[in-house]
């Protein structure tokens, strides 16, 4: 009789085999996504090289020299450039641009107030507050000789359009659109619904606080200001000097590129 053979062990082998084909086709697909991965890491620059190379690769612009010498400025040109600059180092300089407007804060071991009112503080006193209206007054205020708008347009035209010019009007532009927004701190609140504009905020703030003999007008005005805030003085005050300062910041961006153009044409001039 034939003797009967095991297959125990061709079995085992077929398995091993089997798995070591397995383990080397896993092996393989592990290896090809880490060398893609690799590459791709490769092949993709980086978001700052794509600009380096963006830069690189666009034509740079040469501007042209932002005139001074060839400049001729008449005698009340020169003196409605004087005037503004003056007042814009008076803004500059002033107590309420160094410290800020203030703050506000509620909760914690603070006193309850009024209508949830804020409680309010600030470095500045009343007197430099009612300098710096002052000041901010003549530079924004439509009749003024020597306001923002008025040296904005001549600088353009003194500068005949120039890239300089051009960019301190887009930036007087933006000024005016904020000026005439709604105030966000109230847009953010949900227990305030605001209509007043910045413009309207400050105007009626001036001229009911700080300047003149109010008007029954303008004091109606200011008391719709206090109702859609819910009669928060303390907020209303801080508003305002917040955004008194703001549109102040703004003012100053400006004001910084034409005090210096001034100067120095003043400088060659002999002026």
């Amino acid at each position: 009789m034939f003797e009967r053979r095991s297959l125990r062990w061709p079995i085992t082998l077929g398995v091993v085999m089997i798995v070591m084909l397995v383990a080397l086709t896993v092996g393989w697909v592990l290896l090809s996504c880490v060398s893609t991965t690799a590459q791709a890491q490769v092949d993709t620059p980086s978001p700052a090289k794509q600009t380096l190379d963006q830069q690189q690769e666009t034509p740079q612009v040469d501007l042209p020299p932002v005139p001074d010498a060839s400049v001729v400025a008449t005698p009340d040109e020169i003196h409605l450039l004087g005037q503004f600059v003056r007042d814009f180092d008076e803004l500059q300089d002033s107590a309420l641009m160094k410290d800020g407007p203030g703050t506000v804060s509620a909760g914690g071991m603070l006193s309850v107030l009024p209508n949830g009112d804020f409680h309010f503080e600030t470095a500045v006193s009343d007197d430099e507050i009612r300098s710096f209206v002052t000041i901010f007054r003549r530079l924004c205020m439509e009749k003024e000789p020597a306001n923002l708008a008025k040296a904005v347009a001549l600088f353009d035209r003194l500068l005949n359009g120039h890239p300089l010019s051009r960019w301190v009007a887009g930036c007087f532009d933006e000024h005016k659109s904020y000026f005439n927004s709604l105030p966000e701190d109230c847009l953010r609140r949900t227990d305030m619904q605001v209509s007043f504009t910045v413009k309207r905020l400050i105007d009626v703030f001036m001229y009911t606080q700080y300047l003149h003999q109010p008007s029954k007008e303008r004091q109606r005005q200011f008391r719709e200001c206090l109702q859609q805030i819910g009669g928060r003085r303390n907020f209303l005050t801080w508003l305002f000097l917040k955004e008194l300062w703001t549109c102040a910041l703004e003012i100053c961006n400006i004001g910084r590129v034409i005090a210096g153009w001034f100067r120095h044409h003043c400088d060659l001039h002999g002026i």
